[in-house]
């Protein structure tokens, strides 16, 4: 390990310990094979604590001032966005259009975000919908303090605010149709942050990169010659890896159970339905992969909330898109063209 990792590491525990969070391992994961190895004259790795996971940025190229400067080139993409859509910053946008109701002075960079996140509200049938944190940090509170669910009472009006059909677009400008209103980007925004930080490494001729941010992955290129392979992390903890596959030129997600729950037994967590005021039970585990990681962090947590059944027909609709989503029990579904991707 180097001396830059050792740091990376020991900074990241100090980030955890100071805003009470646990990060879990990556449920999404590059392995590098052993034939891979010298594919490029320089292969450069670095991994820092940021958007409170470690990000992991891999540079393969000729030249090894050209990989440094692209890399750090890249952190710095995604150091200036974190504060449009960190919203437990209570001076970053999201806070501020939460805490208004509305913002005249848009940035494009949420104002895509925003567009992206509307688009999968009507094609996931309504299910995926950013406006769902009144009823997430109503469930979280309530089962962090008494272990059990929020009274109906309690959801009723928590669910009051819930609808993307609240937020109205206007040019820059976004404002919110109902009184306490609020949203989430997570579930779509560090996918978002991760696709430009890749755009900032082409700018700079690189052909060949993986970025990790905590299981959302963008790879451009392959690894050499070669594609670059990713792991899917057990969701059930019994091997390292439930699968493996490749990937060239696109983007992968995972969304899983076992990410950010808040009891015990990990009933409750931070996919919730705002059909059904909880967690969904029946899925633990979603790997969606599709041409950008915003998409694919986007669908991940869609089709965990849509069902298996569902889930599919959604990403069977969309071009160059693949899923697999894992049940309780073990069972297992796959989109129709997963299996040209598994090794």
């Amino acid at each position: 390990m180097t001396t830059e990792s050792r740091m990376s590491r020991r900074a990241s525990l100090k980030l955890i310990g100071a805003l009470g969070l646990g990060i879990s391992a990556p449920s999404v994961f590059f392995e590098p094979a052993p034939s891979l190895a010298g594919s490029a004259p320089h292969t450069l790795s670095r991994t820092i604590p940021l958007m409170s996971t470690l990000v992991s940025i891999t540079v393969c190229d000729s030249s090894r001032d050209l990989a440094e400067e692209a890399q750090e080139k890249a952190f710095q993409t995604i150091r200036n966005l974190i504060p449009i859509f960190n919203r437990f910053d209570p001076n970053s946008r999201v806070s501020r259009l939460n805490n208004s109701g509305s913002l005249n002075d848009v940035p494009p960079h949420l104002m895509q975000v925003l567009g992206a996140s509307r688009d999968l509200f009507h094609q996931s049938g309504r299910v995926f919908d950013v406006t769902v944190l009144p009823l997430l940090e109503r469930q979280r509170e309530s089962v962090v303090k008494t272990g059990r669910l929020p009274e109906f009472k309690e959801f009723r009006e928590a669910i009051k605010c819930v609808g993307f059909e609240k937020v109205t677009f206007a040019p820059g400008k976004i404002s919110f149709a109902h009184s306490g209103v609020r949203i989430t980007l997570d579930g779509i925004a560090k996918g978002y942050i991760v696709d430009q930080a890749a755009k900032t490494l082409e700018k700079q001729g690189v052909k060949s990169a993986l970025i990790n941010a905590g299981g959302d992955i963008r790879a451009i290129g392959g690894k050499g010659s070669v594609p670059w392979r990713i792991g899917i992390r057990d969701p059930h903890g019994r091997k390292n890896h439930a699968r493996t596959f490749d990937l060239t030129n696109m983007a992968v997600a995972t969304s899983g159970n076992y990410e950010n729950y808040f009891d015990p037994q990990a009933r409750h967590h931070h996919i919730i339905s705002k059909d059904l005021g909880d967690s969904p039970r029946r899925i633990i585990s979603v790997t969606a992969v599709a041409g950008t990681a915003m998409l694919a962090d986007g669908l991940s947590t869609a089709l965990f909330l849509s069902g298996p059944e569902k889930g599919l027909k959604l990403i069977d609709s969309l071009p160059e898109a693949e899923a697999l989503i894992m049940t309780r029990g073990g069972r297992t579904f796959k989109s129709s063209g997963w299996d040209h991707r598994a090794a």
